[in-house]
């Protein structure tokens, strides 16, 4: 049994199985399925006003049965406004609707206490194919909103624990480690793509900031290979550090970086480098920018 009928719900012109069912027989069985479904069910005429409903709708809503038999659809809808997380969406809604009555629709009804129904509404039709009214089908679905809310939080947390360590691994990949208090150092190791280069830019960017640096070293020396974005970045670097009253020293370039770095025309003129970082580390605690090669000069 499907959750819900197909919009657009009318009455069968005949059951081809026993064309000579009687209608006693067919109000029977409509009254059993009814009664027998896991949905409440609530018929209103073309005024919205009701017609009738099942045992499920009445238990679902909490309806007293003194106010269901009573027909009073002010104090039903007043019953069922008060258990709502918000009546007024609920109303306009169902005024929307009213509005426009060959419409179906379905959402999910969100309680005060909780509980979530799912509510599906589709035209009621006549076999001529005019309208009646409306019927509206609610489930109640909270258990599995329960279970899909549990869900989204337990990715939710898994996303945000993969990003903590994906932090954590950023961090660990460009340590910004301090020699003296006005000298530092970043060892760079393996591949630099777009975003790890922007990574090394701002923790470098922010380290001098932090620790007035006076001379901030970076060493390519187990740096595999350097394209444009990364040759960009060393460039950008020198002049951030600059900006901070830093000086940037690079270290540990390799033959095959040099070249590179000619061939795209990235301009470290004004950039200290150094052989290795032993001499870079000397070339710092030695404070002497005055002594200092520019790129391309080896000590």
């Amino acid at each position: 049994m499907t959750p819900h009928p197909p919009a657009g719900t009318e009455a069968p012109d005949s059951f081809p199985d026993q064309p000579t069912v009687g209608e006693s027989f067919r109000a029977a069985l409509l009254e059993s399925i009814t009664e027998s479904t896991l949905d409440g069910i609530h018929v209103v005429d073309l005024q919205g006003k009701a017609l009738s409903a099942n045992r499920r709708f009445a238990e679902m809503w909490l309806i007293p049965p003194e106010v269901l038999s009573s027909g009073d659809d002010d104090r039903m809808l007043a019953c069922v406004l008060e258990q709502l997380a918000d009546p007024d969406a609920f109303l306009a809604k169902v005024r929307n609707l009213y509005a426009h009555p060959e419409e179906a629709s379905r959402d999910l009804v969100p309680f005060k206490d909780g509980r979530v129904f799912d509510r599906f509404t589709s035209p009621l039709r006549a076999r001529s194919g005019g309208l009646l009214g409306r019927v509206w089908y609610f489930r109640d679905v909270t258990d599995t909103e329960r279970l899909r809310q549990v869900q989204a939080e337990k990715t939710r947390m898994q996303q945000e624990h993969i990003e903590q360590q994906r932090r954590a691994l950023r961090a660990l990949s460009t340590p910004l480690i301090p020699i003296t208090d006005d000298v530092l150092v970043m060892p760079l190791i393996g591949e630099v793509d777009a975003e790890r280069a922007a990574q090394i830019l701002d923790r470098l960017a922010t380290g001098v900031g932090e620790r007035r640096t006076r001379v901030a070293l970076l060493d390519l020396t187990g740096v595999s290979t350097l394209d444009t974005q990364f040759a960009a970045m060393l460039a950008s670097s020198a002049g951030t550090a600059r900006l901070l009253g830093a000086e940037v020293v690079i270290t540990g370039i390799q033959p095959k970086m040099a070249q590179v770095l000619t061939r795209l025309g990235v301009d470290l003129g004004r950039v200290v480098t150094r052989g290795t970082l032993q001499a870079g580390i000397a070339y710092a605690l030695a404070g002497a920018p005055a002594q200092g090669l520019t790129a391309g000069g080896r000590r």
